[in-house]
């Protein structure tokens, strides 16, 4: 038990900086692949240096009705950049960044775009 409350503890810190959609599954999505932590804490950061000052970010977890995949966190990231322009400092930050994280966090871990 006492690696469920360490990993709890971690949590916290690592999704203060997001909006959580279903707030109670994304945690308890965070508590069953640990892995995405470091991610989660570094991205504001990573995306800031591409995109600039974003809004809030958003964490929304998606689960397939088919299969047996146990879901993906989406990292939402708000813009009012021009399509064009918000697909190409995307793709900067998933081919830099993002294609750095070990694939089982990649695995676990997206990112998209969110228009305001």
């Amino acid at each position: 038990m006492a690696t469920r409350a360490s990993t709890a503890t971690l949590t916290a810190p690592a999704l203060a900086a997001y909006d959580l959609r279903e707030a109670a599954a994304i945690r308890a999505f965070v508590e069953r692949h640990p892995e995405v932590l470091d991610a989660l804490a570094e991205a504001p950061a990573r995306i800031a240096a591409i995109f600039g000052e974003v809004g809030r970010l958003q964490l929304e977890l998606f689960v397939s009705e088919e299969g047996d995949h146990a879901g993906q966190l989406f990292i939402l990231i708000p813009t009012t950049l021009a399509v064009s322009a918000a697909s190409d400092s995307l793709s900067e930050l998933d081919g830099g960044w993002y294609s750095a994280l070990a694939a089982d966090t990649r695995s676990h871990l997206c990112l998209d775009l969110e228009f305001a």
